[in-house]
């Protein structure tokens, strides 16, 4: 169904609210204020072979919007914004705090996927798990976490673990 989200008025960078009074966009950027930073989805457009027992970057290939131009949904490192961006990462140039998720399916066969971890990596280090669970031929997870990115180079990748399991 359709529905109608009604933008509050804007006068150049200042937004006035009846009970805060004036945000500008100096206080939305420095995390103060959820705001109108940088957003984007993307999803992995043909499915991707991923090996066991180790994780790996989750390849999402094709954007359905990017507001900011900060994700990069290419298979190397780019510049975007004056920023080095990783392959399929998503590197804001706007300081703050972020919802980020992701939703995995895997499937297997003949074999079990077993365990099915998705998992948020932030500068290239493991930082949150979103989802972690045991299935037969399915592995199926996801979820979202809030983190904060400076702004300047802090970005964001998504990876998946498939272990497997005894039977066929």
């Amino acid at each position: 169904s359709n529905f109608t989200v009604n933008v509050p008025a804007v006068n150049g960078n200042i937004v006035t609210t009846a009970d805060t009074g004036t945000i500008t966009q100096a206080m939305i950027g420095s995390g103060m204020f959820a705001g109108y930073g940088p957003a984007f989805s993307a999803y992995n457009s043909a499915g991707q072979t991923v090996a066991t027992n180790s994780y790996t970057k989750i390849v999402m290939d094709t954007k359905i919007f990017d507001t900011g131009t900060c994700y990069n949904n290419t298979g190397s490192t780019t510049t975007l914004n004056g920023l080095s961006v990783p392959s399929y990462s998503f590197c804001p140039n706007v300081a703050g705090y972020y919802n980020v998720g992701a939703f995995i399916t895997a499937y297997s066969s003949p074999a079990n996927v077993g365990e099915c971890i998705g998992q948020i990596y932030k500068n290239g280090g493991a930082y949150a798990i979103l989802s972690d669970n045991n299935s037969s031929t399915w592995g199926v997870g996801g979820g979202s976490i809030t983190l904060y990115l400076n702004g300047t180079g802090d970005y964001v990748g998504f990876y998946v673990y498939l272990g497997t399991s005894s039977g066929g």
